[in-house]
């Protein structure tokens, strides 16, 4: 019943963020954004706090993993209490589209499919790690208009980054996205396929390619075993090959299908943040590369890799491991990825 109380008076003691935030709604993520993680910090308890709140540092911030693991920096869903669990859930809401909240909470849900895949007469050494509440919510500085935060939800599969500075948001990058089982090939999930358009739309893209075009856009018949950038915390322009088929080679309805398959990761994050993402493919031109690893087949069995990248923006899509069942997806920002140059800027100017 206290603990009730202390959460109306929270909740009320953020209507100064709530009232704005239904006016910005659909205009602004920023305003929403700083509202959500208000609301949920002062849903916490003291111990609570303690695992989920910290003070803003580049170096911590900046350090991530999409990898089923131990001791992760957060507060889990599973030490939190109903009222903390909506308002994470919010917090979530507030930094992605629909269709990207889909994705999210369908991958969480996956965990639990895995547990009871592996658990049944099949060893691995991560089944004790497959939890559904085992995402983990953290929580850079405070949460308001001004000043610089950032907050990160992470667990297996999903690695959501979004920092804020003076009232807007400057980065939802990284954001990462797997899926394992890529295909649920049984059971009441049976056909279930979370990434499924991310596979479909780089194949379309893929079959749309004449001889001439294929020969450059297929760079080896051998796909990588993960996303190249893996989990560093800063990527270059430099460092990504530039091989493959570029855009300027592209008919306008090939560019076309490039422009789609791009979509399906710009659009997952609301209208407003999309539009960065958008002005990152602007920026780059035709100097936009499409590269694919692996077999051409379709279906389980069949592992493949592609990549689309140009000089402000980075895709990764494979689907490898698992005999070619476990997908992974990464959207990267070479330039502002944990919004670092306003950050580091920040950083400096405060010790």
């Amino acid at each position: 019943m206290f603990r009730s109380l202390i959460l109306v008076a929270a909740l009320c003691a953020a209507l100064s963020f709530g009232g704005v935030a239904a006016e910005a709604e659909g205009d602004d993520s920023s305003v929403l954004m700083a509202a959500a993680a208000h609301q949920f910090v002062l849903s916490l308890s003291a111990e609570q706090r303690a695992l989920g709140v910290f003070p803003f540092e580049q170096e911590v911030f900046e350090s991530w993993h999409f990898i089923p693991m131990r001791n992760r920096t957060g507060l889990p869903f599973d030490k939190m209490d109903a009222d903390s669990i909506r308002l994470a859930d919010a917090l979530v809401s507030s930094g992605v589209s629909r269709a990207g909240y889909h994705k999210t909470k369908s991958i969480m849900s996956l965990e639990q499919v895995l547990f009871e895949y592996e658990s049944n007469g099949r060893t691995n050494p991560f089944t004790e790690l497959r939890k559904p509440n085992s995402y983990y919510f953290a929580i850079y500085g405070e949460p308001g208009l001004t000043g610089v935060w950032g907050w990160r939800v992470e667990g297996h599969h999903i690695s959501l980054h979004f920092a804020m500075k003076d009232g807007k948001v400057v980065t939802s990058t990284p954001m990462f996205f797997g899926a394992n089982p890529h295909l649920s090939l049984e059971g009441p999930r049976k056909g279930l396929r979370v990434l499924g358009r991310e596979e479909d739309l780089g194949r379309a893209l893929l079959n749309s390619l004449d001889a001439k075009q294929r020969k450059a856009a297929i760079v080896s018949d051998e796909a990588p075993n993960d996303v190249l950038t893996s989990n560093r915390s800063a990527v270059a322009w430099d460092s990504v090959p530039k091989e493959g088929l570029r855009r300027s080679e592209m008919s306008d309805a090939q560019k076309g299908l490039l422009q789609g398959l791009l979509n399906e990761y710009v659009y997952n994050v609301p209208r407003d943040l999309a539009q960065q993402r958008l002005d990152a493919i602007a920026a780059s031109g035709d100097e936009v590369y499409f590269v694919w690893h692996g077999s051409t087949g379709t279906g389980v069995g069949n592992p493949h890799y592609y990549r689309v990248h140009g000089k402000a923006f980075l895709v990764e899509y494979d689907n490898v491991q698992n005999n070619a069942n476990h997908s992974h997806t990464v959207w990267r920002d070479y330039e502002n990825d944990f919004g670092r140059d306003l950050l580091a800027e920040h950083y400096r100017a405060s010790h």
